[in-house]
């Protein structure tokens, strides 16, 4: 055998042997892509959507759980960008120390928090909050929520059994005083309401003309009625009444005749009061034949 042939004998063996080790070594395993951590909103803070007044706080209360990495940290979007303020957020009662803001070790498993943030301080417009964790892999997830800011409201005090006497009775009567409630004569410097009295050409029975006016008030009272529409159960705050008066039509001289259901709107300044708008619903009105001392009942919403 020359040596031309057994290299080529020897080249043969090489590259079977080599087959033979390529064909036994195992594919490698293709990568696996690490779960990533999950959050949820939870009952207790703002699930959706909401309306709060300006600069407000609202809950966002949410639940994290960890994937195969551990979560490292939390952050706060208002708008699709960090949240900068960070006297505007709150993990889990604490002040944010930053934003994203790490995740204590304790926590690093999974965690429920409430996020306390700070509304804006503009009226009427919608701003998107986001919650995002991310987790030891780079791996995140987040929740939403749409929060509408509005001016604050205050809420109305409700007064019932207010009675306006007719003005043809007793001495003293035929005025009210909307700020505390009680009856006064017709014209007094606390009057911000007065009845219209009888007419004397009619008979006891049915002489009450039952009609009410603020003119000549030294109070300084307007007296309106309402714009049509007007759901009296549905005024539920002070800004309401006063949106209502503004919007209603002044009463020059007196009123048409009064019935139940009736309802007004009364301004009237009072130095000793916090009050000056005044939503009156007739609720009840007492008529005599004998003596004159009918009345009106009013339900006030001030």
């Amino acid at each position: 055998m020359n040596m031309q042939s057994l290299s080529l004998k020897i080249f043969a063996l090489v590259a079977l042997f080599s087959a033979i080790l390529t064909s036994c070594t195992p594919d490698p395993e293709p990568p696996v892509d690490p779960i990533g951590p999950a959050i949820s909103l939870e009952f207790g803070g703002v699930i959706d959507t909401a309306t709060v007044p300006i600069d407000s706080s609202f809950v966002v209360r949410v639940k994290a759980d960890a994937g195969d990495g551990a979560i490292t940290r939390i952050e706060v979007q208002e708008n699709g960008a960090l949240l900068s303020d960070l006297d505007r957020i709150f993990f889990d009662g604490d002040p944010a120390g930053g934003n994203p803001s790490p995740i204590p070790a304790a926590d690093s498993a999974g965690f429920t928090w409430d996020i306390t943030i700070v509304a804006s301080s503009t009226p009427d417009e919608t701003n998107t909050y986001t919650i995002r964790i991310v987790d030891s892999n780079g791996k995140s997830d987040d929740v939403s929520v749409e929060i509408t800011t509005v001016d604050p409201t205050t809420p109305v005090e409700i007064k019932t059994a207010y009675l306006l006497l007719n003005a043809g009775g007793p001495a003293g009567t035929g005025g009210l005083d909307l700020h505390s409630g009680d009856g006064t004569g017709s014209f007094t410097d606390s009057t911000d309401l007065r009845d219209m009295g009888i007419d004397i050409n009619q008979p006891l029975a049915s002489n009450w003309i039952q009609k009410i006016s603020t003119d000549g008030l030294t109070t300084g009272a307007v007296l309106k009625v309402p714009a049509a529409g007007l759901d009296y159960d549905a005024v539920t705050t002070q800004e309401q009444v006063i949106a209502a008066y503004e919007a209603g039509t002044t009463v020059v001289g007196a009123s048409d005749k009064v019935e139940i259901g009736d309802l007004f709107l009364v301004y009237s300044e009072d130095p000793g009061s916090e009050f000056s708008y005044f939503l009156l619903k007739v609720v009840d009105i007492n008529i005599t034949t004998n003596n004159n001392q009918d009345y009106y009942e009013f339900e006030v919403k001030q």
